[in-house]
């Protein structure tokens, strides 16, 4: 047994404990990301729900009841369809689109040190045995195996150790208490270090394939997680101009009001600010239901190309509301 072969069994356990480690620490980053991540979005989605929500029972709504009651529009665009188009549920089609992660089962690095005691204790006692067996039958001494060898047996066979199994009539007892000893000794230890060789072997391999899965599974999260990222920044956008295009319809829903109660129906008895006005309110009002409406959530999880059209339209459209 090489004394590098010890250094490298222990070098391989070191190696393995080292992967595993590294190995938790991936799994438990990418999940604290996760946890994050995922609670801002639930957070974000909320809000953007409950908005959505207002604005279709309210202004919505509202800009429904008084256009309606407009008279001879009749300028490209005017027509409405007062009908709530069933809205996406953007939750769950998001959470669709992931696919499941099997998580990393990361088992810790056993040394297999008592094992290897163990083992190399009953291959040194078999070896022993082995070897009084061997002497006894080369000595012919009879044995009673019910009873304790006497003194004399017992120095007979550590003579036959120590010389007659060498040479023959010699007498040397504590020669052959240390070859007996030291063999099954050696024994031991050979075949503890066996075991605990085999062990740091399968350690390390199993420690490489542990830290495979999780690297995979961390890039395999991490992609996900950046989809989730992406989806709460774009929500809160579109929250963001959702909201201010509410408030400028609520704004023009009064205007409406106003018009309808001071000028009546008859678009076209309008004063030209009036007809003005009518037509930003529709603007508007189309604008907030193409927010609304157009589906978010794309089938691999990413923000649909035509939501962010709308959203980059509508930022738009506010801008040159902002001044006016």
């Amino acid at each position: 047994m090489d004394a590098l072969d010890v250094i490298s069994s222990g070098r391989k356990n070191r190696k393995a404990k080292e992967l595993i480690a590294s190995s938790e620490k991936m799994v438990d980053d990418i999940d604290s990301e996760i946890k994050e991540t995922d609670t801002l979005f639930e957070s974000d989605l909320q809000m953007y729900m409950a908005l959505r929500k207002d604005v279709l029972a309210h202004s919505l709504q509202t800009f429904d009841d008084t256009y309606i009651e407009i008279q001879n529009v009749d300028f490209e665009g005017s027509d409405v369809t007062y009908a709530n188009e069933s809205m996406e549920d953007v939750g769950e089609e998001f959470y669709n689109c992931k696919h499941e992660i099997e998580p990393v089962v990361i088992n810790k690095v056993k040394t297999a040190a008592v094992g290897a005691i163990m083992g190399g204790l009953f291959a040194g006692i078999a070896t022993l045995a082995a070897a009084v067996s061997v002497a006894v039958m080369q000595t012919g001494m009879k044995i009673d195996l019910q009873q304790m060898p006497s003194q004399d047996q017992i120095t007979s066979l550590l003579e036959w150790f120590g010389g007659g199994m060498l040479q023959e009539g010699s007498t040397d007892m504590m020669n052959g208490a240390y070859i007996l000893g030291g063999g099954a000794g050696a024994v031991a230890l050979i075949t503890g270090y066996l075991i605990l060789n085999a062990r740091s072997r399968k350690n390390l391999m199993a420690a490489e394939a542990t830290f495979s899965e999780a690297t995979a599974s961390h890039l395999d999260k991490s992609s996900q997680n950046r989809k989730t990222m992406s989806m709460t920044q774009y929500i809160e956008t579109l929250q963001s101009n959702l909201k201010t295009s509410q408030i400028y319809l609520d704004e023009y829903n009064a205007v409406l009001r106003r018009i309808i109660h001071i000028e009546g129906t008859d678009y076209s008895a309008y004063s030209v600010k009036s007809q003005s006005d009518v037509r930003t309110t529709l603007s508007i009002y189309k604008l907030v239901k193409s927010l609304i409406s157009t589906k978010i959530v794309a089938s691999d999880g990413t923000v649909d190309s035509i939501s962010k059209y709308e959203v980059e339209k509508s930022a738009g459209f506010l801008k040159e509301m902002a001044k006016k």
